[in-house]
């Protein structure tokens, strides 16, 4: 839960991660209940794990999760989650970790709720997206964003991304797409 106001230096802050409380956790059950996202054999691989969220709703519904997290605030978050035996997140910066392990994995599932421009959203999407299975589903949030234009559109044709379907944000301020990747070649429609 985002706070309202300011906190003072010296306030003392609690955070909870209770899977009924947190923020991502509710907002990927409102995305999985509405557009039916994630299933039992997916391998999800979550980018920008922050407080788990996501990663929790997923984990108990699919067979494993592999996140990434670039800060390390969240590492104690991080680390219970690491305890269950379809988890694995690690802490590093997407744009340069070694892709050996979603390789190895080929994810079903990619999950990118990043708090970035959505140009930079659909470059990471682009990186990753040859290491998974050969037809993976995407889960993109698009920030700011109302609707999608033809920027957007473009800049995922570019990236041999479809939309298939779109969520309006329980935030105002952003969306949810559901992506196709189309490998270069393919006859996908």
């Amino acid at each position: 839960i985002k706070p309202a106001y300011d906190v003072k230096y010296d306030d003392r802050v609690e955070i909870k991660y209770d899977k009924d409380t947190n923020r991502g956790y509710l907002k990927l059950k409102y995305i999985d209940e509405n557009l039916n996202l994630i299933r039992e054999r997916d391998i999800v691989f979550d980018i920008g794990s922050s407080d788990c969220g996501f990663v929790k709703y997923a984990s108990e519904r699919c067979r494993f999760v592999y996140g990434i997290e670039i800060s390390k605030e969240f590492q104690d978050v991080i680390n219970e989650m690491n305890t269950k035996n379809n988890v694995m997140i690690v802490i590093g910066n997407i744009e340069r970790y070694p892709l050996e392990d979603l390789l190895r994995m080929r994810p079903t599932l990619v999950l990118n709720d990043l708090s970035v421009a959505w140009e930079y959203s659909i470059s990471i999407l682009a990186r990753v997206i040859p290491c998974c299975s050969d037809d993976p589903r995407i889960l993109l949030t698009l920030k700011g964003v109302r609707e999608i234009t033809q920027d957007i559109e473009d800049k995922l044709r570019k990236n041999n991304l479809k939309v298939v379907e779109t969520l309006e944000g329980w935030d105002s301020q952003e969306i949810y797409v559901l992506l196709r990747y189309s490998a270069p070649g393919s006859h996908q429609s």
